[in-house]
């Protein structure tokens, strides 16, 4: 986020959509720690990569 110029809170929105495919899903970090780091990054990749 620092990197962006944006604060921390700026990116939950993103993350959720990319990690659930959604706006409205549950507690995010609830979510990304029953995913795990792998399927998480993975999901986060392939948004990416989608945006590109």
């Amino acid at each position: 986020a620092q990197e962006l110029g944006l604060k921390a809170g700026q990116m939950f929105q993103p993350v959720r959509v990319a990690v659930c495919g959604r706006k409205n899903a549950p507690p995010l970090f609830e979510t990304l720690q029953v995913l795990g780091r792998e399927t998480t990054l993975a999901r986060i990749g392939r948004a990416i990569r989608k945006l590109q």
